[in-house]
């Protein structure tokens, strides 16, 4: 999982958005990300145009996100410039992508934050994004749905923790990692990062199964 740095003790939204140190790999979900991207390798010249060009202008939203998240005033007005550039890319093919990276790159930051109820009104927002989409990432969605647990309804909570559950466990079956669980070495021992991920978010299912309401 991330390293996550700079705790705030204050949870006002005049306070700075933390930084983190991502991980190597976490996994995204879309049909049409993957449709776009298979365009390079198998569509004809015109197809591969168009899918670079697509490409390129989700990596310039990204971009825009980044550059956001860094120079912002403060983690409010980081939240509120991001939900603008999502709004503006809203209709794009390539949307569930650009949506869910940027609120990978979020989540960790916001969690840094003591709770609040406009920390947990942003945290909401960009964990919808990852189960409304699909995410597979249990690991970085299980610390956010555990954070909100407290004040969601308890109906709402459990659609997103099922949600999540179900589509982490399915993404981690392709990626099966049995000699993974065994070793105490660093990442770069695993075989793979996509094992070693698979990893964490079995172990992030595991935890999010026992906090299901009973």
């Amino acid at each position: 999982m991330a390293v996550l740095v700079g705790c705030q003790e204050s949870a006002s939204v005049d306070a700075p958005l933390p930084s983190f140190s991502e991980v190597a790999y976490r996994p995204y979900s879309g049909t049409e990300s993957a449709y776009i991207i298979a365009q390079l390798g198998t569509g004809t010249e015109a197809d591969k145009a168009a899918a670079e060009a697509l490409i390129e202008e989700a990596s310039a939203a990204f971009n825009e996100g980044e550059g956001i998240m860094k120079e912002a005033a403060s983690w409010k007005k980081a939240h509120e410039e991001i939900q603008e550039l999502l709004e503006t890319y809203a209709d794009h093919p390539m949307a569930q992508g650009i949506e869910q990276r940027i609120s990978m790159e979020m989540l960790p930051r916001l969690l840094q934050l003591p709770a609040s109820s406009e920390r947990d009104e942003a945290l909401r927002y960009y964990t919808g994004l990852l189960v409304e989409n699909g995410n597979p990432d249990a690991s970085l969605i299980y610390p956010a749905l555990k954070a909100l647990q407290p004040s969601m309804p308890e109906a709402a909570w459990r659609e997103w923790a099922e949600a999540t559950i179900q589509t982490s466990t399915a993404w981690a079956r392709r990626y099966p990692c049995a000699d993974c669980l065994g070793k105490t070495g660093t990442e770069a021992a695993l075989r793979d990062a996509q094992q070693y991920r698979s990893v964490q978010i079995s172990e992030a299912v595991r935890l999010l199964s026992q906090n299901l309401p009973r």
